[in-house]
């Protein structure tokens, strides 16, 4: 299944705040057995927002990923951004609004404008519930596109996803594995590996291999596979560092890290 990670927020774009969140959910959504093929970064501006949803949901998108613009300020505006991909009515959400109000109880807060804000969901959506933060998330559906709005603060983000978000997306993609080896290799430049591996992603079309340089004569070598048969992926990545060795001689190939989902 296809997923995307959409990040919002000027402080994105200007390079003043490191954009974690997408490198923690493509991470997390990799190794549930998702295809990560997109990560996009947006300005704060419901159109610019609103945009970036329904390309995403043009592409046949299943599952898209959110974050940042749910909170009280005024240029939080991914709600009402989100809105206008679904084209529906943009309007205060009683479950949303009774979550926000538990929560100003409990925090001794004033139920302002700016925190009854944060009760406006589309039409259609389902807040979900945020355990260290006042903000709500919003689940959508825009036709076959699962939509999950989280929190910009990642703390807040991670515990929403790992908590609310991670056992129903899954429970849809149950079945599907992603397997990772690495390896640390000495003694070749990563110009010598090049055409080795071009030959390997050839006769291995189903794994993703690739290269990347650590210091003169240290290379990392990744290679990993995405689909339901284990065995199968678990062998073939075997086969191809075998491949790799035979073809470039036995040089130091040590283990660094394995993953499995």
């Amino acid at each position: 299944m296809i997923s995307e990670v959409l990040t919002t927020g000027k402080e994105l774009l200007i390079g003043r705040v490191i954009n974690s969140n997408a490198y923690w959910l493509a991470k997390k959504l990799t190794l549930m057995g998702l295809e990560v093929k997109r990560i996009t970064v947006v300005d704060d501006k419901p159109g610019e927002i609103a945009g970036a949803i329904k390309e995403a949901v043009k592409r046949g998108t299943d599952f898209l990923f959110v974050t940042g613009g749910l909170g009280p300020t005024e240029d939080d505006r991914t709600s009402e951004a989100l809105s206008q991909a679904m084209n529906t009515v943009y309007e205060s959400n009683i479950e949303a609004l009774e979550m926000i109000r538990e929560k100003c109880i409990e925090n001794k807060l004033e139920l302002n404008k700016e925190r009854l804000k944060m009760s406006f969901i589309p039409r259609g959506a389902k807040p979900i519930y945020n355990s260290l933060g006042i903000a709500p998330g919003i689940k959508a559906k825009i036709g076959k596109t699962n939509v999950y709005c989280l929190p910009g603060v990642p703390r807040e983000m991670i515990n929403m996803f790992i908590n609310k978000v991670y056992p129903e997306v899954h429970g849809e993609v149950k079945g599907v594995h992603y397997i990772e080896e690495s390896y640390l290799i000495t003694g070749l430049h990563e110009s010598d590996l090049s055409p080795v591996i071009s030959k390997i992603k050839h006769l291995f079309p189903e794994l993703y291999v690739k290269t990347r340089f650590l210091s003169d004569k240290r290379v990392e070598l990744l290679l990993s596979f995405l689909g339901e048969d284990v065995e199968r992926g678990k062998n073939r990545i075997s086969e191809a560092l075998e491949k790799i060795k035979k073809l470039r001689g036995q040089k130091r190939f040590n283990t660094v890290s394995f993953h499995f989902s």
